[in-house]
């Protein structure tokens, strides 16, 4: 399973084939979809996000390096939406490169409300 591999080691096997790239040099978005999520389950996610770790660490967490952290939010959650994206935003921002939030507008034409349905 995925789960149990060891995707440093993966890589190490294969670094001098053409094509693969460095590994600290590798920039990772986490895209987290949420609507109407709770924080405490953001926050989860992102915690679990900065416990990752490789064994070519420079000083620097592989968070704060390689992950951006995107949070994909629903505009029709409304103030609570930004409210929670800007407390992930100000509480965690030294830990990941960066994290950005979207808001998807609400009532577009041809969607369907609801969650992950687009």
């Amino acid at each position: 399973s995925t789960r149990d591999t060891d995707w440093h080691q993966e890589w190490a096997k294969r670094r001098s084939e053409p094509g693969v790239l460095d590994w600290a040099s590798v920039h990772h978005f986490v895209i987290v979809t949420a609507y109407e999520e709770d924080i405490a389950n953001l926050k989860r996610v992102a915690y679990t996000l900065m416990a990752q770790s490789t064994p070519i660490q420079s000083g620097e967490r592989f968070s704060r390096r390689q992950i951006t952290l995107v949070l994909a939010m629903e505009e029709r959650e409304g103030q609570d939406g930004y409210d929670k994206a800007s407390g992930i935003k100000e509480e965690l921002r030294g830990h990941f490169r960066e994290i950005l939030a979207f808001f998807h507008p609400r009532d577009q034409p041809g969607e369907i409300a609801g969650k992950t349905s687009n």
